[in-house]
């Protein structure tokens, strides 16, 4: 018979049908036109769509009319118990059939998600992990740095050290050889009786270098602008 499907509500086709596939008993009909309870239009809507016997098997789930598996002839006849039996089995195999596919789209969904998920989390570690090798790299490079100053701050410092060594020995060194010098010679003098005034200058003048040149040094290791910091 044609396709019915989107052409009539359910209740077209008579209380007294509806109400027993709400109930979910399976509804055998041998011929429409000797169905009690039914009024005319609604026998006029079975004949328009050449249903004039059918077995309907209905799907209840948690108490609501879900579904219908019907079976049809455009003539009367007497549905024999095998033929019902097959028609509920069949039902029953689609009802089955459709929840498994169901539950199947549902696992796939939810199988999808969680690779969603996953691609997603592994993006956002790999990001992390770029991040983290990059301050790593970041980290390395400033050590490396700091390392490199500190050799050259070390080694101007050895450098300073051995240029103040230098100046000790080159200036007062010689200074304080020539004031022994002169020490000498003094004494010399003192023992011989003669004038020792012009041997006095000349140690006063050494002195007085000498005074300067640990004034020198005494800047040169740390200059006095520094105590005003």
């Amino acid at each position: 018979v044609p396709s019915m499907v989107g052409h009539y509500p359910k209740d077209s086709f008579g209380k007294v049908m509806t109400d027993r596939l709400r109930r979910g008993e399976t509804l055998v009909v041998d011929d429409m036109d000797r169905l009690p309870g039914l009024q005319e239009s609604e026998r006029e809507v079975t004949r328009a769509i050449h249903v004039a016997a059918h077995i309907a098997v209905t799907l209840i789930k948690d108490g609501q009319w879900v579904a219908n598996l019907a079976v049809h002839s455009a003539r009367p006849r007497h549905w024999t118990p095998a033929e019902v039996a097959l028609a509920e089995d069949v039902a029953d195999r689609t009802w089955a059939a459709a929840e498994r596919a169901r539950a199947e789209a549902a696992l796939q969904q939810a199988h999808d998600a969680l690779e969603e998920r996953v691609r997603v989390r592994t993006l956002e570690l790999a990001r992390a992990n770029a991040a983290l090798e990059q301050e790593v790299r970041e980290r390395t490079a400033a050590e490396s740095q700091i390392k490199a100053l500190f050799r050259r701050l070390v080694s101007a410092q050895e450098d300073e050290r051995r240029a103040i060594a230098r100046d000790i020995h080159d200036h007062v060194g010689q200074q304080m050889t020539a004031l022994r010098v002169y020490l000498e010679a003094l004494q010399m003098r003192a023992a011989s009786g003669r004038t020792v005034a012009d041997q006095v200058e000349c140690m006063q003048d050494v002195a007085l270098e000498l005074d300067r040149s640990v004034d020198f040094l005494a800047c040169q290791l740390r200059p006095a602008a520094l105590d005003g910091i």
